[in-house]
């Protein structure tokens, strides 16, 4: 069976998330976490952050690190675990994240997935 897409490296999988307009800060970091996650499975996580779903581009100021920490928040992991897969230090271990300019929040308080349950405003990664 032919397959209609070809494979990309993982620095095209970058060059693919950057044209769509995910910010990316590392594009090294980048790499490693495709490598280790995998394109589709993140692909799932970025769903809450696209503007336009039918052309996938991102929100205005979304960052790879937003779509890594959902996917690492959903996974259970917590900050310095080795689960989190962060090589390096880890950019977004101390950010600090808000319900405003939540994709997952509405004014109803509700988020997407394990977000849900977290109305009380502030968390950390």
């Amino acid at each position: 069976m032919k397959y209609a897409k070809p494979a990309l490296s993982f620095a095209q999988q970058v060059q693919l998330l950057a044209s769509r307009g995910l910010q990316i800060d590392d594009q090294h970091r980048a790499e490693h976490y495709l490598a280790h996650i995998n394109y589709y499975r993140l692909a799932g996580y970025c769903l809450p952050f696209e503007a336009d779903h039918a052309t996938h581009q991102f929100r205005p100021g979304v960052r790879f690190e937003d779509v890594v920490g959902l996917y690492i928040f959903d996974q259970g992991a917590t900050p310095g675990h080795p689960s989190n897969l962060g090589a390096e230090g880890d950019s977004h271990q101390n950010r600090e994240v808000t319900s405003e300019g939540d994709p997952c929040w509405s004014s109803q308080g509700v988020g997407c997935g394990r977000m849900a349950g977290l109305v009380a405003g502030k968390w950390r990664f």
